[in-house]
């Protein structure tokens, strides 16, 4: 058994990470959570919810026992590239200043820490060209303050692997999807209006060629993933979490219209000038370590759908 500390544990990905550690581990779990933010976890002996806003340091008395931590997901962000546009200050503050507070935090409290894994963004790699398919080792470049905060994140955690020795792993992920995702997003938002009879909107790529192609990951094949890189990724490093079954979003609506047994109404939809499109990457070097999805993209779609019928 060992004692993992989990932050956004309220998010989409915090949140589903601690289900499936609740399911498929014994491990002990501390979730850090905004203040503002109603935990699912409270009621459960196996999470301790901890309230706590990273722009403000780690009091020693928050987080009791904190040495015996020996695996840190650092979920916590601010994502959402619009609102970094307009309000850019509060995102240094939240994504750079706040995972330095956990760095910090990392260096001074634990004895036993083991690794601390980062998730940074498909969008620190910028807008190449549509054929284009990036890796770990692609240059980065910022279109958007989100994007740029990321970037100083990741390297604030480099910098502590060299400096202090912290055992820091940089982990990139991408268009995952599943029960607890945002309705706003796509793949509960094409379910939603598939359902409802409504027509979907099938963005186009930047050259309005084709529809955008993704590589989609079922959520519970990340959390699998961060298992594995617990035990399998070498600190320093850096590693895409992606299936190798690439997917256009035609393709995932007609996929959940069969499943639903319903009709398809779409309509294709060129990109606004300047969207920040996310750039394809490649998830070669995870799977030559091992790993692989246990789900394909179907598999997930059937999956969350089940989920969303049981649910609604």
């Amino acid at each position: 058994m060992s004692k993992f500390l989990i932050t956004g544990g309220a998010g989409f990905l915090g949140a589903s990470l601690i289900d499936y550690l609740l399911k498929e581990t014994n491990h002990e779990i501390v979730s850090l959570e905004r203040p503002s933010r109603q935990s699912k976890f409270h009621d459960n002996n196996r999470v301790k919810v901890v309230y706590h806003d990273l722009c403000d340091p780690i009091e020693d008395d928050q987080i009791k026992n904190a040495t015996d931590i020996e695996y840190i997901i650092h979920f916590a962000s601010r994502t959402d590239v619009g609102t970094s546009i307009e309000n850019p200050e509060s995102f240094v503050i939240n994504n750079v200043l706040g995972t330095t507070h956990l760095l910090e935090f990392a260096r001074k409290r634990t004895t036993q820490l083991k690794q601390l894994l980062y998730f940074s963004t498909a969008e620190i790699f910028g807008r190449p060209p549509i054929e284009e398919v990036l890796d770990e080792d692609s240059p980065l470049e910022a279109h958007s303050p989100y994007a740029a905060t990321k970037i100083g994140a990741q390297e604030m955690c480099l910098s502590y692997k060299n400096t202090f020795n912290l055992p820091v792993v940089i982990a990139y992920v991408m268009n995952t999807f599943g029960p607890l995702q945002p309705q706003e997003k796509y793949v509960p938002l094409v379910v939603k209006k598939i359902i409802r009879g409504e027509k979907v909107a099938i963005h186009l790529n930047k050259n309005a060629s084709a529809p955008n192609r993704r590589n989609y990951l079922y959520v519970d094949d990340l959390c699998d993933a961060i298992l594995f890189l617990n035990t399998h990724a070498t600190v320093g490093e850096k590693y895409v979490v992606a299936s190798p079954e690439e997917s256009d979003n035609l393709k995932i609506a007609q996929i959940v219209a069969s499943l639903l047994d319903e009709e398809l109404n779409y309509e294709l939809v060129k990109q606004k000038r300047n969207s920040l499109a996310l750039p394809r990457l490649s998830g070669n070097k995870l799977h030559e370590l091992g790993w692989r999805p246990k789900k394909t993209l179907k598999e997930g779609l059937e999956e969350f759908i089940k989920h969303e019928r049981e649910n609604t």
